[in-house]
Order: structure tokens, then C-alpha cells, then sequence
């Protein structure tokens, strides 16, 4: 059996029922299926159980309902697996606005012949090729949600893509043989490369600061965080600033770079840890995967989270995500990324001003929600030493969440260290 161990992912408030009919059924033929109401023992970490499950699993099925697409615990348990490049098949019990991520994963449809649709993902199950590529069979139980137009499209784009690379790749060449100019976009600054007293670093070894610049005139320093700050001017890039009279050394990798750019890409290449992000927050985890295509082409992955810092009000953020990559990309000392999906969490919680006639008490809670919104943004990723690495994702409008909540724009960076 290709996907014998299972995780079933639910939300617990409208598909408890059905997720454990579901987990009988499948266990019944066969099946190892992972469900967090019998498979948590007393006593143990929640957290810890989920997390060793999932990274045992073979397969997780994402039960889609009204409450599921808008837990932050169970989008949790979604991306993760796809972190860990595990097959996701969504099943859609209750037809609900699906994650955008997920949105070109094939989903099965159970909302119509529960018997059919079972058959369908026993059939899924036993494929060893992921659900995001396989060809539908049935256009009624087996579809994809909200299909966006390009995934149409996808083939013709892709045959036009290809042709449109090997006529570049041609004309570089051709390029090559005559004449050959300096390297001007591609730059790494080394922290081994002399400073000047009166010049700016982003991040220092050991605890990576936020970054601060001081206004003129102030002896105050300025951070970019929260709603109401938390946006930063064009003229103010999270780079390392250095003096115009500076002189990097004839040895530096900017200078080596212009002789031979597959040294670059070697540099950049391989698997950096999140250490730090700004502004501050709860807790974060994160991944930047660079991999060498050619001598002067790099793939980019990359995956951010965060939760944001507890709040007495009532209406607040909770959770972001953001999905990010470059296929096939020329590694330059600042990179604009392919945005997948950036994605922001947020709690509503009203009370009562005062007492009701139904006899509830001031201060009793009337609607506590939560919502999860893909939100569009840029993702760009700089270069600011050998080691060192940023993304920056931005966000420049005011955007309308669940229940009238504003999202404020906001620019966000994560600080990256090269794994040694």
C-alpha cells in the first residue's frame, strides 16, 4: 500500500463526526490513520504528538469545512506537511473558501456520495503520484476548487516557456562569444570587507537586533512595527549601508563574482535557518532552500511563519504565513520572488457593553472568531553578507478582513543565516 500511515486534519467544531467515520472506514481497509481524539495519550505535549505524527505520515488528508479553512492549528498542520513535501489530498465535506495554496491541489469531493467519493480516495491512495498532478477522472467527485485560469493553461504556457528559454539561452551564447561585460547586478558584501565608524549594519553576530536608523537631529531611533508603524519608506531598503568613500578590497567575492559567476552561486547555494525577525513577535519558523540549476542559475524556496504578539483588544492579528520561490533564477545581490501565497490570520471577540434582557451579564463573550485571508504582497530577497540573507515581504495597502477588521500595510523581514 503506497500511503499506508495517515493524517486526518479537522477542525474539531463542525467535522469531528465525519473525521472519525472517515478514520473507521479507512482503518477498516487497512489503513494507519492518525487522528488526534484517540491517538493523544494523557499527559502528553500536544504540540510534540502532532508534529512527530505528521512528520511520520505518508499522506494527510485535509478535512475542508466552514471552520477547518480558518483554524490556524489546522492550516498549521497543512503547510507543515507540505514543508515536509508529504501528498496533501483535500476533502471537501463542507464546499468552503478553500486556502489559496491548496487551491491547485485536486480535492475530492464529499459532499454529494459518500460511498463514491471514498472509493475515489482509496484510488487516490494507492497512486504513488502526488494528487497535485494527477489527471481527473471525475468531473463531479474529483475536481479542483476555484481552478484559476492559469492552471488551464498551464501546458500551453509551459510549451511557449520553454521556447522562450532556449531562444534566450541561444542568444546569450552567441552573446558570449563576442563580447563579454563586467558583472554589475551581482553583489555580495562580506563583513570581512573594512567598515567605517559612521556606517550602518543591519545584523551582528549572536541575537540579530532590529534594525534602527536615527533621525536627524533626535537622539531617538525609529523601528518599523505594529499597524501604525510598522510601514517603511521607498528610500529606506533593510540592506547594509556603507560609506560612499569606502573602498572594498581587490580580493573581495564582488570582484571574484565578475570573473567567474558560478563562485556566486556556489556561495549562495544550500539551506539557511530563520534566526530573527522584525518586528518582533511571538514565535516564528521558517526555510530558505537555494539550489545551483547551472553556473549562473539558482532555484529559491522559502516559507515563513509567525504569531503575532498576544493582545487585550478586541480585534487582532494572529498568525502569517507566506510562501515564496525563483525557478531557474540569476542570483543578483536583491532577488523579487514568486509570491505562492502570503496569508494573515485574525480574532474577532465581542462582548456585551451591558446587561441583556435574555439575561446574559456585561462582559459576556457574543462572537469569537477567527479568519484566515490571502492577502496580495511582494516577497524580495537581498544578500547582505556571505552568511547572511533577508526577505522582505510587503504589503502597501489597507486591506478589508473578516468581520470589517482593517489590515494596516505592513513590511516584514525575516533574517536568514547559511547553515554551515
Amino acid at each position: 500500500m503506497t500511503n499506508h500511515k495517515l493524517f486526518l486534519s479537522y477542525a474539531r467544531a463542525d467535522g469531528s463526526l465525519y473525521a472519525v467515520r472517515l478514520a473507521e472506514d479507512l482503518k477498516r481497509r487497512g489503513f494507519d490513520v492518525w487522528i488526534d481524539q484517540e491517538d493523544i495519550r494523557a499527559g502528553k505535549e500536544w504540540d510534540a504528538e502532532i508534529e512527530k505524527a505528521l512528520k511520520g505520515c505518508d499522506c494527510l488528508l485535509f478535512l475542508e469545512t466552514e471552520k477547518s479553512v480558518i483554524s490556524n492549528h489546522v492550516l498549521d498542520e497543512v503547510y507543515f506537511a507540505l514543508e515536509q513535501n508529504k501528498k496533501v489530498i483535500p476533502l471537501i465535506y463542507v464546499d468552503s473558501q478553500t486556502p489559496f495554496r491548496l487551491r491547485r491541489l485536486q480535492h475530492i469531493d464529499f459532499t454529494k456520495e459518500y460511498d463514491t467519493a471514498l472509493t475515489l480516495l482509496l484510488k487516490e491512495l494507492e497512486s504513488p503520484v502526488p494528487a497535485s498532478i494527477l489527471p481527473r477522472e471525475d468531473t463531479t467527485s474529483f475536481v479542483p476548487t476555484n481552478r484559476p485560469f492559469y492552471a488551464r493553461i498551464s501546458g500551453v504556457l509551459l510549451l511557449i516557456g520553454c521556447l522562450v528559454i532556449l531562444i534566450t539561452v541561444t542568444i546569450l551564447l552567441l552573446n558570449k562569444n563576442t563580447a563579454a561585460g563586467p558583472m554589475t547586478s551581482t553583489q555580495i558584501i562580506l563583513p570581512e570587507d573594512t567598515v567605517d565608524n559612521d556606517e550602518e549594519v543591519l545584523f551582528n553576530e549572536g541575537p540579530p537586533p532590529i534594525q534602527q536608523r536615527k533621525e536627524q537631529g533626535s537622539g531617538t531611533a525609529r523601528q518599523n512595527i505594529g499597524s501604525e508603524n510598522n510601514t517603511q519608506r521607498q528610500d529606506e531598503k533593510p540592506i547594509i549601508h556603507q560609506s560612499d568613500r569606502r573602498q572594498r578590497s581587490a580580493n573581495s567575492i564582488v570582484d571574484k563574482a565578475k570573473d567567474n559567476l558560478r563562485n556566486l552561486t556556489e556561495i549562495v547555494a544550500g539551506e539557511w535557518s530563520l534566526v530573527a525577525v522584525k518586528p518582533n513577535v511571538k514565535s516564528y519558523r521558517g526555510y530558505l532552500k537555494i539550489e545551483v540549476v547551472n553556473e549562473n542559475k539558482v532555484t529559491v524556496k522559502s516559507y515563513v511563519q509567525f504569531y503575532y504578539p498576544e493582545s487585550n483588544d478586541s480585534s487582532f492579528l494572529t498568525i502569517f504565513n507566506a510562501f515564496a520561490n525563483c525557478a531557474s533564477c540569476t542570483v543578483k545581490e536583491e532577488m523579487k520572488l514568486v509570491a505562492e501565497d502570503i496569508a494573515v490570520g485574525s480574532r474577532i471577540i465581542k462582548k456585551l457593553k451591558e446587561d441583556g434582557p435574555d439575561g446574559k451579564k456585561a462582559g459576556d463573550v457574543i462572537m469569537d472568531a477567527n479568519a484566515n485571508k490571502s492577502v496580495r504582497g511582494t516577497i524580495t530577497l537581498q544578500f547582505v553578507a556571505q552568511q547572511h540573507a533577508i526577505l522582505i515581504v510587503t504589503q502597501p495597502q489597507t486591506i478589508a478582513l473578516a468581520h470589517e477588521f482593517m489590515l494596516q500595510p505592513f513590511v516584514y523581514t525575516f533574517h536568514f543565516k547559511k547553515n554551515e
